[in-house]
Formats: structure tokens, sequence, C-alpha cells
């Protein structure tokens, strides 16, 4: 967007001018960020044109924040599950599961709210479960032609569930909270072609050496304004 504040040629004695000037920034504008691999910026610019000479600029970084509307996402006050399971490897026999379920009251929260969500441990297996681990994270994904790159821009602290141990053959389930912290970034990117936000719940199942762990992710949405019903505190 331009716009000219004077026309014509003018003569400045010396001293200070002001020309006030407004600009209407359009609705569909993602959010200001900066990150490894790519950023979205904005800038105002005023130029003093100068006839035969080299022109006077000046140039100012602003920032936008355009929030996500959570009311508009569907089903975003609904329940959600997610589950994942493995099958440790075993050499004499086939193993069975071991399957983590977490569940979400709803998806949709605001920087500094508490996250309610409960988790589950089914394990079939022959092999016990030494700990469950849970951490909060926001990244970001950059789509450039046909390559994708992933980075996390802030992650949580990591939290070990006190006596998380799963023996073979059992189950144990537990109700927990994790605080979203309050400098999460949770502007709107929905109108960014390149750029795309992701908010996640992440759990760790871990399992006693020779075997690898295993995770589960869990998507959220973080908006301005919480949900109605819901609280921060």
């Amino acid at each position: 967007m331009e716009t000219n504040l004077l026309l014509c040629e003018t003569t400045f004695p010396p001293g200070v001018y002001s020309y006030p000037f407004t600009f209407n920034l359009p609705n569909l504008l993602p959010s200001s960020m900066d990150e490894m691999y790519g950023s979205i910026r904005y800038s105002v610019k005023a130029i003093i044109d100068k006839p035969w000479a080299i022109d006077y600029e000046c140039k100012k970084i602003f920032k936008v924040m355009s929030y996500k509307d959570l009311t508009t996402i569907d089903n975003i006050t609904k329940p959600a599950e997610f589950s994942v399971e493995k099958r440790p490897f075993s050499l004499l026999d086939d193993s069975k599961p071991i399957k983590i379920t977490v569940n979400l009251p709803i998806s949709g929260y605001v920087p500094s709210q508490m996250i309610s969500f409960s988790a589950k441990i089914k394990n079939d297996s022959d092999v016990d479960v030494a700990e469950v681990r849970f951490k909060l994270a926001q990244g970001f994904v950059f789509h450039v032609k046909e390559n994708i790159a992933s980075i996390d821009s802030l992650v949580g602290q990591e939290y070990a569930i006190v006596n998380s141990g799963v023996p073979s053959k059992s189950e144990k389930s537990w109700d927990l909270e994790l605080r979203i912290p309050h400098n999460m970034f949770n502007g709107n990117l929905n109108f960014s072609n390149f750029i795309d936000t992701v908010w996640e719940l992440r759990g760790e199942v871990c399992l006693p050496f020779p075997y690898k762990n295993f995770k589960i992710t869990v998507p959220f949405y973080l908006g301005d304004v919480p949900l109605p019903g819901t609280s921060i505190f």
C-alpha cells in the first residue's frame, strides 16, 4: 500500500515538519513471527523523493497480532481421544502391545491456562513400563516448494508422573494438569501459505533397556480468549 502526502515540488526551510497519515490494514493478515527458517514481518517506509538526487528513506518495523477465534473451530468444545500402541520386540513369541490413551475435555486454550487431561496405560506385554512423561510444545512448519521443515519454538518443562511405572499385564490411569506457558505464541497464521503453527501435548512412555521408548502427540489450538465456560485460573 502506498500514499503520496505531497504531490508538488516543495522547499523546506530548516525546522520540524509533521504529516499525519493512516492505513487501514487488511483483515486477513497473518501474525508477525520470526524464526530460523522463515519470518512474517511488517514495516512502514517513508521516502522523500528528490529529483536528480539521492532520496531520503526511513523504515520502521511494526508488529501485527492476529488471533485465532477458537469458537469458529469445528468440534473444539468436544472431548478428544488419542491412542498409540507399541509391541516390544521379542525373539521367542509375538509380544502383546503397550497402549497409551490420552483424553482432552476440549481442544482450545489460551496462554497461562491449565490443560486438564487424563492418561491411561494398558500394558498387555511382558515388559514393565518404567515411567510416563508429558510436556507442552509449540512449533512451526515451513513449506517451500516440495520441502518441509519443522522446528520447536517453545518447549515447556517436562514432567514425569509420580509412581507411573506400569507392570506387565496391568493398567493404570491418571488425571493430570499442565499449565500452558504464558509466552507461548498464539498468533493466527491461517492466512499464510508457507508457515503453519502447531501446538502439542507430548507424552513419552519410557521402557527399560534394551527397549525403545515410544511417544504420543496430542494436538490442540491456542487463541487469545478462553472458550465459553472455561477460565485461565
